[in-house]
């Protein structure tokens, strides 16, 4: 008797959640049926971004590279990212002195506070943001101001995303920030078992009170950690 295969329920933006599924191994793909319902979705600001004095930027998603790419052409200047994900994305637009300096922001204040380059820096960031990282750092004595580059407005649950939440096979839900999370237990209803992979404590949090199977944190905030714990889960609900 062939096993089901195991519902990931996508919440991201929907290309950031097919990065992901994409970037799971071809054998665990194999096993899961993915249901793109991103609870929220990137619309870059128009206009041009004023660069101005700074002497480098800050990226702290790299939703934040790709809607500048086009807007940005200063390519010379240091890039000072959150995440290895975030860093190569700047690479790859052309800023070749991109590099991940922490996994998270609070890590990326306490690294630019502690070594501070030359500044002053510029945040290029969403519209939502849970760590006000330009106004600190101005506060800690390095200059830096922030521009609003894109909006993350907020999505529905698919019709398709409901059907699996009222179902009864297991439901596996990969949250990867508090606000998506929040909308995620704003929107959901249904009785299937459901599994919450948290990319942090702070995500985590913000679910505890939803009826759940299991909520699991992830090793550390990155994609390679939360895919680890995609997989984890498809074994225990998939053997092969």
């Amino acid at each position: 008797m062939t096993t089901p295969r195991v519902i990931l329920l996508m919440t991201r933006p929907e290309a950031a959640g097919r990065r992901f599924v994409a970037g799971l191994p071809g054998t665990m793909r194999e096993r899961i049926t993915p249901c793109y319902a991103p609870l929220m979705e990137i619309v870059p600001t128009t206009g041009p971004v004023e660069i101005g004095a700074a002497r480098g930027l800050i990226f702290s998603s790299a939703a934040g590279v790709e809607a500048v790419a086009d807007r940005v052409k200063a390519r010379d200047l240091p890039c000072f990212c959150v995440g290895e994900t975030t860093a190569q994305a700047a690479r790859d637009a052309g800023w070749s002195r991109a590099r991940a300096v922490a996994l998270d922001a609070e890590g990326l204040l306490a690294r630019l506070t502690c070594d501070p380059p030359e500044g002053p820096l510029l945040h290029l960031r969403g519209a939502h943001a849970r760590v006000p990282i330009a106004a600190r750092l101005s506060e800690a004595g390095l200059p830096a101001r922030e521009a609003v580059v894109y909006d993350q407005p907020e999505r529905a649950l698919t019709d398709e995303a409901r059907d699996h939440l009222e179902g009864a096979r297991p439901v596996l839900v990969p949250l990867f920030s508090p606000r998506s999370a929040r909308l995620f237990a704003q929107g959901h209803a249904g009785g299937a078992p459901l599994r919450g992979l948290a990319m942090s404590p702070a995500v985590a949090d913000v679910v505890a009170g939803l009826d759940v199977a299991s909520l699991e944190v992830a090793g550390e905030p990155t994609g390679a950690a939360m895919r680890s714990l995609v997989a984890k889960h498809v074994e225990t609900l998939s053997p092969c």
